[in-house]
């Protein structure tokens, strides 16, 4: 059996090459709660500075994805890599509150250019060329492609920390992403925005954001799925900061970080398509998705029973798979819902309100863990992700005369 379809490499290679090189030298995510703790930040301050970058997000996502729908999907997903490298690069000589603070939201900005620009790219190119089978695809080998690549990083990490310090993990991480951008630059764009003049295009996104907002109110099928997202975030918000911490706390020595991530990085190649062999399994995809909820938000809970490293270490690695076994199901589903005219618009409206969920755990996160604990607060964060699963019961499958437009 071939990995790739007749004319996938073709239409979707290029996204694939850039995603296994992009991943393979994201150093930072192994260690980067652990380094701004090292600069002598506490929980409040990388709260706070977590804050101010959800609410960038979360202020700029429909405006950028709205322009994104005006000028095109490359150029805006490509100018924010190219300031998300920035900000990685410049990330290693803050040791000041504010500096951090500011840095960070600024870093909101380019994050909310590729955001809903980047899946729309991929979306309408496979539907301009009659590939729309190739959708739930993409998506699936896409996070296993990224998971595979991030095994080299998990391992590539622990020797760079060991042999060169963390300052220089930014410095890989940066200059790496610098270096894909011409992958993405060879890959075609088949979505021709009209030719208009600044203020008319102006306008233009301005109608595309009223657009959004009427779909997502109208739609009570989207509606659902933005409110369960909200949990979803603040949920894997509270396992993005809390996980290395908490390793530390459960006495596990900061060299296995790596390996842990190397091991849960190896599952997650293979769990994408677990994922998509049980959501064809069950009735829809919403149901999948209350069960993936209820699964991984009872392993955050169960946080509470553990009291040993080797138990600890295991519960990780556990919730290291969940995105790769939400966002292949998640994503396409969302996407085919939308009208072609405002996908990256109604994508941005989805990432917008995954930030709100960001800056919300962000706010909990900075009043609580200082005092609390990483661990008692991941077993919070499972209890809070919680009320996803009525509403990812609560939205139906349909087709209504909106989603006809795709």
């Amino acid at each position: 059996m071939r990995f790739f379809k007749d004319g996938e490499k073709e239409h979707v290679g290029l996204f694939y090459l850039h995603s296994i090189l992009q991943s393979s030298f994201a150093l930072i995510w192994i260690y980067w709660i652990i380094f701004l703790m090292d600069q002598g930040f506490s929980f409040v301050i990388i709260g706070i500075a977590l804050m101010a970058n959800g609410l960038i997000m979360t202020v700029l996502e429909i405006p950028t994805g709205a322009l994104a729908d005006a000028f095109g999907r490359k150029g805006s997903t490509i100018l924010g890599f190219v300031g998300f490298a920035i900000g990685m690069l410049i990330i290693p000589s803050i040791t000041d509150p504010v500096q951090l603070i500011i840095v960070f939201a600024a870093w909101g900005l380019p994050i909310t250019l590729i955001s809903g620009a980047s899946e729309a790219w991929v979306v309408d190119n496979l539907k301009a060329v009659g590939r729309e089978d190739l959708i739930e695809d993409f998506f699936t080998k896409d996070q296993s492609i990224n998971m595979l690549g991030f095994i080299f990083a998990s391992i590539l990490a622990g020797l760079v920390v060991k042999y060169w310090g963390m300052d220089m993990i930014w410095y890989v991480s940066g200059i790496s992403m610098l270096a894909t951008i011409p992958v993405l630059m060879l890959q075609k764009e088949y979505f021709v925005p009209e030719k208009v003049n600044f203020r008319n295009t102006m306008k233009q996104a301005g109608q595309n954001i009223r657009e959004g907002a009427r779909f997502s109110i109208g739609e009570k099928q989207v509606l659902y799925l933005l409110i369960a997202v909200i949990f979803i975030s603040i949920g894997s918000e509270f396992v993005m900061v809390l996980k290395q911490p908490y390793m530390e706390l459960m006495g596990i020595p900061r060299e296995f970080f790596g390996y842990l991530a190397a091991i849960g990085s190896a599952i997650c190649v293979g769990t994408p398509f677990l994922a998509k062999a049980i959501s064809q399994r069950t009735q829809n995809k919403n149901h999948y998705l209350a069960m993936h909820t209820l699964i991984f938000a009872a392993v955050m809970v169960a946080v509470i029973f553990v009291n040993m490293a080797w138990l600890a270490a295991l519960v990780l690695i556990i919730l290291s798979i969940r995105w790769s076994m939400f966002n292949p199901i998640f994503e396409p589903y969302f996407q085919n819902i939308l009208p072609t005219e405002i996908r990256a618009t109604m994508g941005s409206f989805k990432n917008m309100v995954f930030a709100a969920g960001l800056l919300i755990g962000d706010v909990i996160l900075s009043a609580f863990t200082d005092t609390v604990g990483p661990g008692n607060m991941l077993v919070l964060g499972g209890l809070i992700t919680l009320p996803a699963i009525l509403f990812f019961f609560t939205a139906k499958n349909k087709n209504s005369s909106k989603n006809q437009r795709l």
